[in-house]
């Protein structure tokens, strides 16, 4: 059975954003408790079981990234801090820059990205 991405995204905008925002609302809650730790212990660091590694691997099924070198899923949270870091020559795609300073920034480039497959 063929897929159609091209024509239904595997996951609508809305539920995509809601997704990458909690994830950064716990990531900032996490980093926030640990800050706390460090203050009374300098080596401590707080790090409670999650699903996040395991969601990030879901989300790159579902917009075809697993198993690929370079993921614009993991870059996105991990290299670019959820965006913030994000600069015009963060990354580029045959010369032109890609955008990804939001969450709907990088929906948008995952769908781009599924569509030139």
């Amino acid at each position: 059975m063929k897929e159609h991405y091209n024509i239904i995204p595997p996951l609508n905008k809305k539920d995509f954003v809601a997704c990458i925002n909690k994830m950064q609302d716990v990531d900032r809650k996490i980093e926030a408790i640990s800050d706390v730790l460090r203050e009374n212990c300098p080596e401590s660091i707080y790090w409670p079981p999650s699903l996040h590694g395991q969601l990030i691997e879901v989300l790159k099924k579902i917009f075809r990234e697993d198993g690929k070198e370079f993921s614009f899923i993991e870059y996105y949270i991990y290299d670019l801090k959820y965006g913030k870091e994000w600069c015009e020559d963060s990354i580029s795609i045959d010369g032109k820059p890609i955008t990804l300073k939001t969450p709907e920034d990088l929906y948008e480039a995952l769908l781009d990205e599924m569509n030139r497959m």
